[in-house]
């Protein structure tokens, strides 16, 4: 049997409900949870706080409220893979008091890479990791190509970009400050271009003396550790800047 295509009842749903397809899977670290995917992203719901707004779960006298619904859009997220069979841990709730308790289980598994903002620090982009499993490996795959699917139809994704290095500013973390984001590129399936600056106005020099062809072959820039006047010699679609602790796009 080919795991990589959508079952016949899945197919059904997914006609039945246009473009929603709603399961429930194990989320790492929380649990069971109903998972659905639609046009704009994912959303989930742990299973247990459903249950608990329903019959009223507490412990030790505490009543449990459910969070509100968590989600991910589309435009945050920047890859999918399948990551094979392994343990999802999760928090779940006893049969006996209600209580949280810790339970690990063996399933496949696979993972969306995101971005979010940070809470605290709105200019900080953090990554995002949500692992989901499910005991049925056709299961996984289906949710894989269903999202992987919607990715594609993401417009404005960039596929090739021009990234400049430079080695030498602040306190000479340039190379180092590219090789912790290059593998986000990879992962995302981005194709870079690098070029790391030997001099004051290098970047600017490679951009006044680019071709037209080569110029339209990216679809976009990266500055690391450069100063914000580099922005003004961009004049391709966006800029993104990348420094210790800081990504403005």
């Amino acid at each position: 049997m080919d795991t990589n295509e959508d079952s016949p009842h899945i197919r059904a749903q997914l006609e039945d409900e246009g473009s929603v397809l709603n399961s429930n899977l194990f989320l790492e670290h929380v649990g069971e949870v109903s998972l659905t995917l639609n046009s704009d992203g994912l959303s989930w719901k742990l299973l247990e706080s459903l249950h608990n707004e329903k019959d009223g779960l507490s412990c030790l006298g505490i009543k449990f409220i459910s969070k509100s619904e968590t989600e991910i859009k589309f435009s945050d997220v920047y890859a999918v893979e399948f990551i094979n069979w392994g343990l999802i841990h999760e928090s779940v709730l006893s049969n006996a008091g209600g209580c949280l308790i810790r339970h690990e289980s063996e399933m496949y598994r696979f993972t969306v890479h995101g971005v979010q903002r940070s809470k605290t620090r709105p200019s900080l982009l953090v990554l995002a990791v949500y692992t989901f499993g499910h005991k049925d490996l056709q299961m996984c795959h289906m949710w894989v190509n269903r999202i992987n699917a919607l990715l594609k139809m993401e417009t404005g994704r960039p596929k090739s970009l021009l990234v400049f290095v430079h080695p030498l500013s602040g306190k000479g973390s340039g190379c180092r400050t590219w090789q912790t984001v290059a593998p986000i590129f990879s992962h995302a399936k981005v194709k870079t271009k690098v070029i790391v600056t030997q001099r004051a106005g290098h970047a600017f020099d490679v951009m006044a003396s680019i071709s037209n062809e080569e110029l339209n072959s990216h679809d976009g820039v990266i500055a690391v550790e450069f100063e914000r006047r580099i922005m003004l010699s961009v004049q391709l679609g966006y800029l993104v800047l990348f420094t210790n602790d800081l990504c403005v796009e």
